[in-house]
């Protein structure tokens, strides 16, 4: 569908959850409208589809959101990528090495044992993606372990 003013204001709410309704201009903008009615620009992009929110409808126009999706695109294409992420595991490396110069080595150790061995399952994560839930299984592990050897 081609995004217009009138299409993105007449735009109606799905009954439940959200719907995308994709520009045919240009690959991979839409409007996001959820369930409340609210509507919001995004931008869908790259190989594992990422997918951005630009702004709000009608707090953002349509053409200014079109022409930040275009700048995100060019940005893309010309390769100005936004920072490589950073997993769990490199971002525990770099904590224990500030860790070394300022704490005992018993107690560099012992956090790190604690942090390789209890956190493995969020190793391979990045740090963007952690959520609480996954701190609040590990640490009830941690609480759970801690009462049986007591």
């Amino acid at each position: 569908m081609r995004l217009t003013d009138i299409v993105v204001r007449n735009l109606a709410a799905p009954p439940q959850g959200f719907k995308i309704h994709l520009d045919d201009q240009l690959t991979g903008f839409g409007v996001r409208v959820t369930k409340a009615g609210v509507k919001a620009f995004v931008l869908t992009y790259g190989k594992q589809r990422e997918r951005i929110t630009i702004g709000r409808y009608p707090i953002i126009s349509l053409q200014d959101a079109r022409s930040e999706a275009k700048r995100i695109l060019a940005e893309r294409t010309l390769g100005k990528l936004r920072p490589k992420r950073l997993t769990f595991e490199d971002a525990l490396a770099l904590f224990m090495e500030t860790r070394k110069q300022k704490n005992r080595p018993s107690s560099v150790e012992a956090a790190e044992y604690l942090l390789k061995t209890y956190f493995k399952s969020i190793h391979h994560m990045n740090l963007e993606d952690i959520k609480a839930h996954h701190i609040t299984e590990i640490t009830d592990e941690l609480t759970i372990v801690r009462s049986i050897a007591e």
